[in-house]
């Protein structure tokens, strides 16, 4: 049955109370407001326009509340979201004309007592208040109740399909045993990736998978020429640093002092002598010695006078945000390239695996639950095969849909949810590129004499949850029937 003849079929409720405020939240203050004073518009819905002056308004408040400046793709995704926001919003407020639904300015006057910032130390209405706190939000009073108008309709409406909403008493008893039951699990979990050593192709089927995917394979090395056919260019150093952030040290006097241990360096002295002497880097101790580096990986102010120096000699002073660093260049390499026509092998083979890993991790899942139901218990020569690692999960509620470790957790307590202990349950679990095999090693079942005692609480729980929940889909089939053009 569909959300709107769901509602059509629904009664009143005591539980009217839970009006879905969760579900409202999004909307309050982000309102559609007046039609402005230009005709651009930036959507309709069903018919009603929603212009850029108030778009742009709405967009500008939601700019105002982030803490910090937002990338032009955070922007882009912000705009969207606002302008998700309004068509939503007109699409619930259009819904709600359709039905009559109004609130009365008795209503609105009586709203505005209840909020928390307008009241003064003593707890009372301020009209004080309610001003200074209308003008920091740049809104005048039509403005606000306008919105918050809005916001009780919106309330109003979604409180209404609320009370379609209608819990058995065998579902209550179900959500007690799901919270209340716990189970041992133990299981194994592996991924496609996990098998490809188990193909290795011919050179036949190497030399007709080049000549069949000759293009995907050529897009593949582009896409990772940089990051792994690309060997940097690597340098093996010794550093001084002097740091010219101490206190009472003048910044050209740092500068004078590397200078002088350059010159030092230079005309004969150990240059690890020097650093051991005078160097305020951690290296110090070692000599200055910081090994190989990839080019990258330096600062680049380093990385361009040790690329231009060559090995064994010492470079220029160089000043960084640490300091003022003299380098001594102990050896450099230059970039590596490996070329298409040497990785296409390496690359094939890669292809071949993962489009033949699937069906053989399918396969050895298969072979795994069957030898585990079989056996009652793992079967470890068939799991050390894949070097496969069998784990425990005890004490799992099955109210808690996840498993930790378990991409499947929900559907693997799903199946534990009729199991007896010391069962394999009977099917293989997937998600993604992962296979699960579980077995129900122990079981904790819910105490059903204290089921009573708490089933009208459970009641109204369950009954709020599944209100929340039919309230978004409530919104969401008004949205996808509307007509909504941008």
């Amino acid at each position: 049955m569909g959300v709107m003849e769901q509602i059509r079929g629904g009664t009143d409720s005591s539980l009217m109370k839970f009006v879905l405020i969760a579900i409202v939240i999004t909307f309050v203050f982000w309102g559609i407001g007046g039609s402005g004073d230009t005709s651009t518009v930036v959507a309709t819905v069903n018919g009603e326009r929603i212009t850029d002056t108030e778009f742009t308004r709405r967009l500008r408040q939601a700019s105002a509340s982030q803490s910090r400046t937002m990338s032009d793709a955070e922007q882009a995704q912000l705009r969207e979201q606002v302008l998700n926001g309004m068509i939503e919003e007109l699409t619930l407020l259009q819904e709600a004309d359709r039905l009559g639904i109004q609130v009365s300015d008795d209503e609105i006057a009586w709203e505005i007592r209840q909020i928390d910032v307008f009241r003064d130390d003593r707890g009372s209405f301020s009209f004080e208040q309610y001003e200074r706190h209308l003008a920091r939000m740049g809104l005048t009073k039509g403005q606000f109740q306008e919105q918050l108008r809005r916001s009780l309709t919106l309330r109003r409406l979604l409180g209404l399909a609320a009370m379609a909403v209608h819990v058995p008493p065998g579902e209550i008893e179900d959500y007690y045993v799901d919270l209340n039951t716990r189970v041992d699990l133990r299981w194994a979990r592996f991924r496609n990736s996990d098998l490809l050593d188990d193909t290795v192709p011919t050179p036949e089927e190497l030399a007709a998978w080049q000549a069949e995917h000759a293009e995907a394979l050529k897009q593949s090395y582009d896409d990772q020429l940089e990051k792994r056919f690309t060997a940097p260019r690597t340098a093996t150093m010794r550093t001084i640093l002097l740091r010219n952030d101490i206190e009472g040290v003048s910044e050209e006097g740092v500068m004078k002092k590397a200078g002088d241990i350059r010159q030092l360096a230079l005309e004969g002295a150990d240059f690890a002598e020097l650093a051991q002497k005078w160097s305020e880097d951690l290296s110090a101790r070692k000599g200055g010695d910081i090994g190989t580096q990839e080019e990258g990986k330096l600062d680049p102010a380093i990385a361009e006078k040790v690329f231009e120096t060559e090995a064994g000699q010492i470079t220029e002073v160089i000043e960084t945000s640490r300091g003022f660093q003299v380098v001594q260049v102990l050896a450099r390499t230059e970039s590596v390239v490996t070329s298409f026509d040497d990785a296409i092998v390496e690359l094939a083979t890669e292809a071949i695996q993962a489009d033949r890993a699937p069906a053989l991790a399918a396969a050895y899942a298969e072979e795994l639950l069957a030898e585990w139901k079989a056996a009652g218990f793992a079967p470890i020569s068939v799991l050390d095969a894949q070097g496969i690692a069998v784990q425990d999960s005890p004490g799992v509620a099955l109210s808690s849909g996840t498993v930790p470790g378990l991409p499947a957790g929900d559907e693997i307590l799903a199946a534990a949810e009729s199991a007896v202990a010391g069962q394999v349950l009977d099917q293989v679990f997937t998600s993604a590129d992962a296979w699960m095999v579980a077995q129900v090693t122990g079981r904790d079942d819910a105490d059903m004499d204290a089921y009573a005692d708490q089933a009208g609480e459970l009641r109204t729980i369950v009954t709020w949850q599944k209100r929340q929940e039919f309230a978004v889909d409530y919104r969401n089939e008004l949205v996808a029937q509307a007509s909504v053009e941008r």
